[in-house]
């Protein structure tokens, strides 16, 4: 009986973020040495994915010469990447928008002093954190 490995290689997951860029009209440009930020950027997608499959219009937003830029770690400033934004128009008017976020500072709705860095954020606000 033949073995098959259960991990995916960079490879593949540089070929899927490749493939997804290009699919809405981005570029990938942020090529990572870490099997951990292809997992993460692939998961991204894949909500990004979810939401277009639900009818939801996709656009990348804050492109970078036209390039789709992974926030890959929870530094550096949002406004200096890329994001999603997906929304669903219902009777001609767009009633539906969430902004999709990769590694964004979120403030607790709990307690005002504590902040975090998910991976993934779906927003009702192109603000994280509001």
């Amino acid at each position: 009986m033949k073995r098959t490995n259960p991990y995916i290689s960079a490879e593949s997951f540089e070929k899927d973020i490749k493939d997804f860029a290009n699919k809405h009209h981005a570029h990938f440009s942020q090529h990572s040495d870490k099997l951990s930020q292809y997992f993460e950027m692939a998961c991204y997608n894949l909500i990004v994915h979810y939401y277009e499959k639900c009818g939801y219009k996709l656009e990348a937003k804050n492109l970078k010469a036209g390039d789709f830029k992974y926030k890959c770690s929870p530094l550096g400033h949002l406004n200096n990447f890329s994001y999603f934004k997906a929304s669903k128009t219902v009777d001609g008017e767009e009633n539906e928008v969430f902004y999709i976020f990769h590694n964004a500072t979120c403030q607790s709705f709990y307690d005002k002093m504590v902040f975090t860095s998910p991976d993934i954020v779906v927003s009702k606000s192109d603000i994280p954190g509001e």
